[in-house]
């Protein structure tokens, strides 16, 4: 995604010095092309962002602005609290990997692997408090929000 917006910013740059004026059709489609990729990433960065937890007697729901992921807790095998260390060596493969707004405060969402718990979701806002559930079916999901089950 930065690629596509560097490559627009150089597209209006060399416009601009190839010509003294800016074509107008040139500028306006620039500005639509740029438009189109600040939304997409902000529509992409509020999927991603949790925005809280909830438990009930048959779920637990992390919810996010844009969806919500349900787990039954028939099909939860543990919830367990970890350690921020335990997530060292994580590899992201597709997400937001760490940006920090904060001291303790970093935002990690999205899959990431590691060999300790192997594949699994993370969706923190914290490094602290951090949890750790897996289903049944293996699924592992990691996050921060405080459950009261």
């Amino acid at each position: 995604m930065a690629a596509i917006f560097e490559l627009l910013i150089l597209k209006l740059l060399y416009y601009g010095n190839e010509t003294s004026y800016f074509s107008i059709s040139s500028t306006i489609s620039i500005v639509i092309s740029l438009a189109f990729c600040i939304g997409l990433c902000a529509v992409l960065f509020l999927y991603q962002i949790p925005s809280s937890i909830e438990s009930d007697d048959e779920s637990i729901t992390i919810k996010f602005p844009i969806h919500h992921i349900t787990l039954p807790k028939s099909e939860i095998a543990e919830i367990k609290s970890i350690d921020y260390s335990d997530l060292r060596g994580s590899l992201r493969l597709f997400g937001i990997g760490g940006i920090k707004f904060g001291k303790n405060d970093i935002l990690l969402t999205g899959h990431f692997s590691n060999r300790t718990f192997g594949k699994y979701e993370m969706y923190c806002t914290s490094s602290e408090d951090l949890i750790l559930i897996t289903t049944a079916k293996g699924r592992k999901i990691v996050t921060n929000c405080s459950l009261h089950l």
